[in-house]
């Protein structure tokens, strides 16, 4: 029997992270874990390592998948567990059979999994795992915004600020053609309502409320030193691009969500491997 998965979904920089991370310390629910990834580590499985394997079509592709995903931090973290041959399952089955294998060895009833990237497959998550429950968890798109520039490495101009709020509408609007498979949590809702908004997702999910977990990890913020305001022109970029994407179709958000992990597919992000690569060294 499979064990019932969550799968959080939702823009960077909306709190996803701290929503697994509260519902990975319930007894019950399982994931990856590790302070050098703030917590519950992403799989970026169906974002990132399918498509970089020409999203599995031969078998080749599929052993391709198999060997770069246990290489890496997030299949060390769930304690290398057994797997099935990925070409004889499929790999959506073998993510399953993986995760099902982690959960079990930690004694949990369901396991969490939170790459926002896999927003942008929500189609293809929702057609491979119809039992799953999916938590789309959204914050004011401004705040959003301005959070993913303070976090930036260099200092944003125009197009940054355009193109952030462009992708925090286009995650809308994909989440937006699935509304009724999804259950939406709010950064406010967390930030102002915290036990009972927990409480109400671990109840769908099935878990015990009786006592409301803590998250054991720091807040992923990127205003530790103060919410800097942004300026007029900053504004005007974001409400643009917001603009142009909510004008979009729901199926075009998605067409054109596809295309861009087909785009990108050439590369692999260099956290994958930050904790194995330590070892190595």
């Amino acid at each position: 029997m499979s064990i019932p998965p969550i799968f959080v979904v939702g823009r960077h920089r909306s709190g996803t992270t701290w929503l697994v991370n509260i519902l990975a310390a319930h007894p019950d629910v399982y994931t990856p874990q590790d302070p050098a990834h703030m917590g519950q580590h992403e799989s970026a499985f169906f974002s990132h390592v399918v498509p970089y394997c020409n999203w599995g079509r031969r078998r080749a592709d599929l052993h391709a998948i198999q060997a770069i995903f246990e290489s890496s931090d997030f299949y060390e973290l769930a304690g290398r567990p057994d797997t099935p041959p990925i070409a004889e399952c499929g790999y959506a089955e073998y993510f399953r059979a993986m995760m099902d294998a982690a959960a079990r060895k930690q004694g949990a009833k369901c396991w969490i999994e939170k790459t926002p990237m896999h927003t942008l497959v929500l189609r293809d998550l929702l057609d491979f795992y119809p039992d799953a429950m999916f938590v789309c968890v959204r914050r004011r798109p401004i705040d959003v915004v301005r959070s993913a520039m303070a976090n930036a490495t260099r200092t944003p101009g125009f197009s940054d600020w355009f193109e952030s709020a462009f992708w925090t509408g286009l995650y809308e609007r994909i989440t937006d053609r699935h509304v009724r498979r999804l259950r939406f949590v709010t950064y406010d809702d967390l930030q102002c309502d915290y036990h009972a908004t927990v409480a109400r997702i671990l109840e769908e999910a099935g878990l015990d409320a009786t006592e409301i977990p803590e998250s054991g990890f720091a807040p992923n913020s990127s205003f530790r030193s103060g919410r800097p305001p942004p300026g007029a022109w900053q504004r005007r970029m974001a409400a643009l691009g917001l603009a142009v994407a909510r004008i979009m179709p729901t199926r075009l958000a998605e067409g054109s969500a596809r295309l861009y992990l087909r785009a990108r597919r050439k590369s692999l992000p260099g956290w994958f491997w930050r904790i194995t690569k330590k070892e190595d060294a």
